[in-house]
C-alpha cells in the first residue's frame, strides 16, 4: 500500500478577533476569511551558540527567539481581512444585506489563526496567536477573479492541535473580472489588464528576556501602492504620466445590485496618488502594453455582503 500526504480537501483555515490582551485567543469560533486557495506557513527558532577556545565544537547550542508567520491567499468573497489589514470595521444594514467600512487605525486589531488537517483519525494542526497582519493586497487579472492575501507574523505555536474546528465554506459569490472596474480620476480606465492594490505596514518585534516568544508586534508606517497593466488605445496613459495627474483611483467589485436587495460588493477609493513609474512594452506578435504604479493614500473603503454585524467577527 502507498501512503500519500493529505490533500487540501482536509485543510482548514479560520480567524478571530483576539480579547482585549495580544496574544490571547479568540475564544474557539472562529471565521472564514474567504475562499481559500493557498496557506503557506512557517515557524523559526534562533539558535544560540555557545564555543569558547580550545574546542572545534560547541559546548552547547540554545534556544532563541521563536517567531512565525504565514501568508494565506483566497478568492475575494467578503472583507473580513480589512479589519486586521486596515481597522476595525463600523457596521450598516439595509434590508438583508450588511456595510463594512474600514480605515486605518493607529492601534490595529491582533488575530488568532487556526490552520491544520481536518482529518477523522486525528486533526493536525496549529493555533497561531498574536497575529498582526504585515502586509495584504486586493488584485484582478483579466479573465481571472478578484483575489486577496493576507501575510501576517505573530507567536509561534507551543502547542500541536488535535482537534481542528469545522471549516463551513461561505456560499457568498466570487467576483469574475467582468464584474470590476477601476477608475482614474473618476472615469473608468478601458483595456485594464491587471490591476492590484498593495497594503504595508512596518512590524517590530517587542521582546524581553525571560521568554523565547515575542511579548507584542508594534505596527507603524502604513503604505499603500498599486500598479496596473493596460492596454494602449491613446495618448491618456502618456499624458497621465507626465502631467503626473491622476488623483484618485477607484477600485470597485459589484454584482450591480442596490444596496438592501442583494448587493455584493466591494469598494476602495485612493487620493493623494503619486505615479512612480511608466513602462510601455511592445513584442512581435502581441499587442502595446503600458504599465503604471504609485503610492497613494486611503480616502475610503467598503464592503458589501450579507454577514450582519453580530456574525462577522467576536466583539470584546
Amino acid at each position: 500500500m502507498i501512503k500519500i500526504t493529505f490533500s487540501h480537501v482536509v485543510a482548514s483555515y479560520m480567524i478571530n478577533k483576539e480579547v482585549s490582551a495580544w496574544g490571547a485567543s479568540g475564544a474557539t469560533l472562529f471565521y472564514d476569511i474567504g475562499l481559500v486557495t493557498d496557506v503557506d506557513k512557517t515557524i523559526t527558532r534562533e539558535a544560540i551558540i555557545a564555543q569558547g577556545i580550545g574546542d572545534i565544537e560547541p559546548s552547547s547550542n540554545e534556544v532563541g527567539l521563536e517567531e512565525s508567520s504565514h501568508t494565506v491567499s483566497f478568492n475575494y468573497q467578503h472583507g473580513r481581512f480589512l479589519e486586521f489589514l486596515l481597522g476595525e470595521a463600523s457596521h450598516g444594514t439595509s434590508g438583508s444585506d450588511a456595510g463594512h467600512t474600514f480605515a486605518f487605525d493607529d492601534l490595529p486589531k491582533s488575530m488568532t489563526v487556526e490552520s491544520g488537517q481536518n482529518i477523522s483519525a486525528g486533526d493536525v494542526g496549529f493555533s497561531f496567536l498574536g497575529q498582526r497582519a504585515e502586509s495584504g493586497e486586493i488584485s484582478i487579472a483579466l479573465n481571472g477573479l478578484l483575489t486577496g492575501s493576507l501575510t501576517v507574523r505573530g507567536k509561534a505555536p507551543i502547542a500541536v492541535d488535535t482537534s481542528i474546528a469545522t471549516q463551513t465554506i461561505s456560499t457568498l459569490p466570487v467576483f469574475p473580472f467582468h464584474l470590476v472596474t477601476v477608475a482614474l480620476n473618476g472615469t473608468a480606465a478601458a483595456l485594464v489588464q491587471n490591476f492590484r492594490i498593495g497594503f504595508n505596514k512596518t512590524l517590530t518585534p517587542v521582546n524581553g528576556i525571560g521568554n523565547t516568544q515575542h511579548q507584542e508586534i508594534a505596527a507603524s508606517d502604513a503604505r499603500i501602492e498599486f500598479s496596473g497593466t493596460l492596454a494602449f488605445s491613446a495618448s491618456t496613459f502618456h499624458t497621465n504620466w507626465t502631467s503626473n495627474n491622476v488623483t484618485s483611483i477607484t477600485f470597485h467589485a459589484t454584482n450591480g445590485t442596490a444596496y438592501g436587495s442583494g448587493l455584493r460588493a466591494l469598494r476602495i477609493t485612493l487620493t493623494d496618488t503619486e505615479l512612480t513609474q511608466f513602462r510601455e512594452t511592445t513584442r512581435v506578435g502581441d499587442l502595446t502594453f503600458i504599465e503604471l504604479s504609485g503610492i497613494a493614500k486611503l480616502s475610503s473603503a467598503a464592503s458589501y455582503d450579507n454577514i450582519v454585524q453580530a456574525s462577522w467577527i467576536n466583539t470584546y
